[in-house]
C-alpha cells in the first residue's frame, strides 16, 4: 500500500444535528441529568450541580463517512459536514490547521463553512455503527466520552446482530482499553478506519455520546460545564464495577490514596517532593497506569479519601464509593473559566468534589508542572 495518497480539500458547510424528525430516535429523555462546575464557589470549592435535560439519542445518516477525526464526532453526507447538536454559544473552534496531515482535516474555518482536507482512499459498506470521541489516546477521553457511547450502541442492538463499529487506531491499545472495550462490545465486529482513509456507508447508525464531548467554542466565555446524562452513566458506572468485581473483595485497599502520575508522560513535575507530603499526610501513592483496569477500579471504589494533580487519573472518579471525598489540585484560579471535566462524574457516584485554586503552576514552554507542596501540605491536612 502506498503513503503517497492524494487528498482533496472541499469546501463544505456545516450543520449540527437536530433532534428531531425521522431519521432520529430518541434513547433516552435525559430528565434527572445535570451539569456540574466550580464557577459558583462556595466557601470551600466544591463543585455546583445544575440539573438539566439532557437526552441521548440515535441518528440514522444515509450514505455517510465516516473518518479517524480525533477533535470530536463528525460526519459528512449530502454535501456538508455533520457536528452533534450544539451545547455552547458563540462560533465554535473547528480546529483549523494549515499544516499537511493525513486524513481528515479542517484547514480553514469561516464561521459555519469549512476547508477540509479529506482522504481519497475509502472503504464502502452496507450499514455501520458510529460513536467518535475526541483525542481517543487520551485516557480520560476515552473512557468517558467513548465507551459509554460504546454502551449504549450495544444496548440498542441488544441480542440483534450489529453493523460493524467504526473504531480509530488505538482503540484497544494496552491491557486497560481491550478489556473494557471487549466487555462492553461483547463478540461484535468492529471496523478500524485508519488516519488515510474513511468509511463511506450507505446508513450509518451514529449513537451520541452520554457525556458532553461538542466542539469546544473559540472563547473561553462560552465555555458551559460538562454534563452528563444521568441515567445511562449511572449504567456504565454499574457495569465498570461489575466488570472489576473479579478482584478479590477480602483484599484490604488503602482508604486514602494519592493519584500520582508519571513525570515522563505528557508532562514532568515535582513528583518525589509531592509525593513526601502525600505520604507524611497519610496518603498511599498510587499510580493507577501501572496496575491491571479491574484493579484500578477496585483500588478508587475503596478509597474513603482521594487526592492528586489535575489528569486522567481522575477519570476515575466515576468508580468513586458514595460518600468518598475527592481533591483535585489545580492550577486555574477562581477568575478562570476551567472545563470542569471531572465533578460530574462525582455527583453520578455520589462523591464530594473538591478544587483547589493555584497549587498547580504548568510552564508551556518546557511543559513542566510545579506544585506548591506547602500549599499542598495545609489542604491535605484540613481534607
Amino acid at each position: 500500500m502506498s503513503n503517497n495518497i492524494r487528498l482533496r480539500s472541499p469546501l463544505l458547510d456545516v450543520r449540527y444535528l437536530q433532534r428531531e424528525g425521522s431519521d432520529y430516535l430518541e434513547l433516552d429523555d435525559g430528565k434527572g441529568s445535570f451539569s456540574s462546575s466550580y464557577r459558583n464557589l462556595d466557601s470551600n470549592s466544591k463543585a455546583v450541580r445544575h440539573p438539566i435535560v439532557a437526552p441521548v439519542g440515535m441518528w440514522k445518516i444515509p450514505n455517510g463517512e465516516t473518518y479517524a477525526f480525533p477533535k470530536f464526532p463528525l460526519i459528512r453526507a449530502q454535501g456538508v459536514l455533520m457536528l452533534p447538536p450544539r451545547n455552547e454559544s458563540g462560533p465554535y473552534n473547528l480546529y483549523p490547521r494549515a499544516i499537511p496531515a493525513q486524513g481528515f482535516q479542517v484547514l480553514k474555518q469561516n464561521a459555519e463553512v469549512v476547508l477540509a482536507r479529506v482522504p481519497k482512499k475509502s472503504i464502502s459498506v452496507d450499514a455501520c455503527a458510529y460513536v467518535g470521541t475526541r483525542s481517543p489516546r487520551n485516557w480520560s477521553h476515552w473512557l468517558i466520552n467513548f465507551l459509554p457511547g460504546v454502551m449504549v450502541a450495544d444496548n440498542f442492538f441488544s441480542h440483534q446482530a450489529a453493523p460493524p463499529l467504526v473504531v480509530g487506531p488505538g482503540f484497544r491499545d494496552g491491557e486497560a482499553r481491550s478489556s473494557l472495550f471487549d466487555y462492553f462490545w461483547p463478540d461484535r465486529e468492529t471496523l478500524l478506519c485508519e488516519k488515510d482513509e474513511m468509511i463511506r456507508s450507505r446508513e450509518v447508525f451514529w449513537f451520541e455520546q452520554p457525556y458532553s464531548d461538542s466542539p469546544r467554542p473559540t472563547s473561553k466565555g462560552n465555555l458551559k460545564p460538562k454534563f452528563a446524562n444521568f441515567s445511562i452513566m449511572k449504567e456504565f458506572r454499574r457495569k465498570l464495577l461489575e466488570f472489576a468485581s473479579e478482584v478479590d473483595s477480602d483484599r484490604a485497599f488503602p482508604e486514602k490514596i494519592f493519584l500520582a502520575r508519571e513525570s515522563a508522560m505528557s508532562r514532568t513535575y515535582n513528583q518525589e517532593e509531592v509525593e513526601a507530603v502525600a505520604i507524611d499526610a497519610g496518603y498511599e501513592v498510587v499510580y493507577l497506569n501501572r496496575l491491571p483496569i479491574a484493579q484500578q477500579i477496585a483500588v478508587v471504589s475503596n478509597a474513603d479519601r482521594i487526592v492528586g494533580p489535575t489528569g486522567s487519573a481522575f477519570a476515575s472518579t466515576i468508580v468513586a464509593k458514595s460518600g468518598a471525598k475527592l481533591l483535585e489540585l489545580s492550577s486555574i484560579t477562581k477568575n478562570e473559566k476551567g472545563e470542569d471535566w471531572y465533578a460530574p462524574l462525582a455527583n453520578i457516584a455520589g462523591a464530594e468534589y473538591v478544587i483547589t485554586f493555584g497549587h498547580l503552576h504548568f510552564e508551556k514552554a518546557s511543559r513542566r508542572i510545579s506544585l506548591d507542596t506547602r500549599m499542598i501540605a495545609q489542604a491535605l491536612s484540613t481534607f
